[in-house]
């Protein structure tokens, strides 16, 4: 089998909108390239090739994604964002500020979600001579895939910067990238133009799974090797293949990125134009049928909605409309429940250090959609949700760095439980970001010195981090409020908020473990669950059946 090098990369620039980031996208290809109007600005992402010649005289073919600064698109973003790229961050010179106030936090944290390790190249468009303030140390520390900052001004005459940065974009993708010189099958080769001319030509969706083996086998590919090479090219984004498990349903076709970035962002950059959520099959197709780069009939309109779903951008409303919490109103709307009796309320907050993902309210609203009882109680920041036809409700907002979740009603302990594992769900989705997840308590009465005996203080609550409270928990060591010495019963705080302490996550893991590995022993099992954490840990590790004991030694000890 003869085998060779891909020399191709995907890259990928990020950054506010009028940044330059289309400016740069064509000055890359053409350094000469005349600059955008400002209606040319970027409607989702545009796509180009880039090819030129490597170092070796070899041809080296980079395919540049200008991803658009909208904040109504941010979230589709991660839809077609991966890892292995180079990322140019571009950064607006002028240090105009948008809705979010730390904009390359912002940015940077959304590369270091989709993109991992992927190297950055931050650009700092230097306009009408204004030097940016940048804490680039800082900044370098916090995100260290940043490679170095770069100070050009894009629309610039003297193009001697800019031919600099160029040539160091070159020698990236050159040196740098691990797709470059990953050693390949030439039959890949094959695959990879039989693909992109079919796309290229036919302007097809798509082709289907088996459609692509067949091109595989007929390229030589063994069976084995196909799977390796379908996921380099969804990484080079030349074609998209959701092979995530809760995608499975669309698995076996091999998508066309350009077709569904193209249909996907002009569904919600022309629903958002006109203040439409809520949004039919025909409309969808209306809004679609002038594109002068594909054809989007009525059934790929219909698939297209069928994707949104899944990629959590909007949910069914029925099989002929859905609906986008991504772009509801902003401000929340009046006649919110209240939730002013601590005694009858639970409240948690999850808490990030840097910013929250793009619209992660729109993402909960998908997901749990049977229970939004009221379209009116629903914001692009928040949500009022009810729990399966009981009288319980949830407030959940959103902040620039917290999502807090306010619950009251007869079942408020499992819906606040059922919310939490919905939240820590997709936050886990974002490259597995652990929020500081926080609890209200209510402190105890305390009586007030007086001569009025039953005078009490006026109630007090506090947030306590989930993880102090489960070390109190596992320690058995009361808990005091320090200011007035008052013991807090946790125990009643993990019985409201059904917190599971290490020591009980422990022996649930072990018994589920158990249960798979072992075919006897159910009794002691049933046992060792009914006995609680402590107890039944100790009661599983005197198990004397023969095939529990090697696996206990080394799971319990």
């Amino acid at each position: 089998m003869r085998i060779g090098c891909f020399n191709e990369a995907r890259l990928i620039i990020l950054g506010e909108k009028g940044a330059g980031k289309t400016s740069l996208a064509r000055k890359l290809l053409n350094v000469d390239a005349d600059m955008p109007e400002e209606r040319e600005s970027t409607k989702g992402v545009e796509t180009s090739f880039w090819p030129f010649k490597g170092k070796d005289g070899t041809d080296v073919n980079v395919y540049i994604w200008d991803f658009s600064g909208d904040f109504i698109t941010n979230a589709a973003h991660r839809c077609f964002m991966s890892a292995r790229c180079l990322y140019i961050y571009v950064y607006n010179g002028r240090g105009e500020r948008g809705e979010r106030e730390d904009i390359p936090v912002y940015w940077l944290e959304q590369i270091r979600m989709h993109g991992g390790d992927s190297p950055v190249l931050f650009l700092i468009n230097e306009k009408d001579d204004h030097r940016a303030d940048i804490a680039k140390k800082t900044l370098k520390d916090e995100y260290p895939s940043i490679v170095d900052y770069y100070s050009v001004d894009i629309g610039s005459e003297d193009k001697a910067k800019l031919e600099e940065f160029r040539q160091t974009v070159m020698n990236m993708v050159n040196d740098n990238l691990s797709l470059d010189s990953q050693v390949v099958s030439m039959e890949a080769y094959k695959i990879k133009d039989e693909l992109r001319e079919y796309f290229e030509n036919k302007k097809s969706s798509h082709i289907t799974r088996d459609e692509f083996d067949e091109i595989a086998e007929n390229c030589g590919v063994p069976p084995g090797r196909i799977e390796d090479i379908l996921k380099d090219l969804h990484t080079l984004g030349i074609c998209l293949w959701c092979n995530k498990p809760e995608m499975k349903k669309f698995n076996r076709r091999i998508l066309n990125p350009d077709w569904i970035a193209n249909g996907i962002y002009g569904i919600i950059i022309q629903s958002n134009n006109k203040n439409k959520y809520k949004l039919t099959m025909s409309e969808g197709t209306e809004i679609l049928n002038n594109d002068k780069r594909y054809e989007y009939p009525p059934k790929k309109v219909a698939y297209l909605f069928r994707l949104m779903r899944s990629y959590e951008l909007a949910f069914l409303e029925n099989t002929d409309n859905i609906f986008m919490p991504g772009i509801l109103p902003k401000d929340r709307p009046d006649g919110l429940p209240t939730f002013n009796d601590a005694k009858d309320r639970l409240t948690m907050r999850f808490n990030v250090d840097k910013v929250l993902p793009p619209s992660i309210t729109a993402r909960i609203i998908v997901q749990r959609s049977e229970e939004t009882f009221n379209e009116e109680l629903l914001w692009r920041k928040g949500a009022v949700l009810k729990y399966k036809g009981s009288d319980t409700i949830a407030l959940i907002t959103e902040e620039s760095r917290s999502i807090t979740v306010s619950v009251k009603g007869t079942e408020k302990t499992a819906y606040i439980a059922s919310l939490r594992a919905t939240i820590r769900g997709i936050f886990d989705d974002y490259g597995g970001i652990k929020p500081d997840l926080r609890y209200e308590v209510l402190l105890p009465e305390k009586p007030v010195k007086s001569e009025s005996p039953s005078l009490l203080e006026k109630e007090k609550y506090l947030m306590l981090s989930e993880k102090e409270i489960r070390g109190h928990l596992d320690s058995k060591v009361p808990y005091f409020y320090v200011s007035d010495g008052i013991e807090i019963p946790l125990d009643k705080t993990q019985q409201a908020y059904a917190i599971v302490t290490k020591t009980e996550e422990k022996l649930n893991q072990t018994l589920e473990m158990l249960e798979r590995f072992l075919k006897s022993g159910k009794t002691a099992i049933d046992e060792a669950r009914n006995l609680g954490a402590q107890e039944g840990l100790k009661r599983l590790k005197k198990l004397s059946s023969e095939p529990a004991s090697y696996f206990l030694k080394r799971l319990l000890n």
